[in-house]
């Protein structure tokens, strides 16, 4: 699904590499689960107290603010004690470094108190 939009895009690739083998072979991504206050779901999140998920909240922030740039999204996690693998914005299909005039993805991957959560988001 959409939630490992890194996973979904070499699912995607490798359909597409053999469409000779698999005509028929449609790929279709569920769209990523909320929370109502913007959180992801995921089976991770079941190890996050209330305060740490409180603090989780930063990654769905932070993707909101990724029109601002790679560094404001890191400044929000790490502001809020999470360990960053990466705060990027990638061409959303390739995941290469954006090209004007093609969809972009903001991705981010960090971890809080022992616990690795990604999320992502168009820009």
């Amino acid at each position: 699904g959409e939630k490992d939009w890194q996973q979904l895009q070499v699912v995607r690739a490798m359909a597409a590499s053999h469409r000779d083998r698999w005509p028929e072979l449609e790929v279709t991504a569920g769209e990523t689960i909320r929370t109502s206050d913007g959180l992801a779901l995921s089976s991770r999140n079941a190890y996050l107290d209330d305060a740490q998920r409180h603090r989780a909240l930063a990654l769905s922030a932070a993707l909101g603010q990724a029109g601002e740039g790679e560094e404001v999204m890191r400044a929000m996690l790490v502001a809020a004690s999470f360990n960053v693998d990466y705060a990027v914005i990638r061409d959303a299909e390739t995941l290469l470094e954006p090209v004007a005039g093609r969809s972009r993805r903001a991705l981010v991957a960090a971890t809080l108190d022992g616990t690795r959560l990604i999320d992502n988001a168009a820009v």
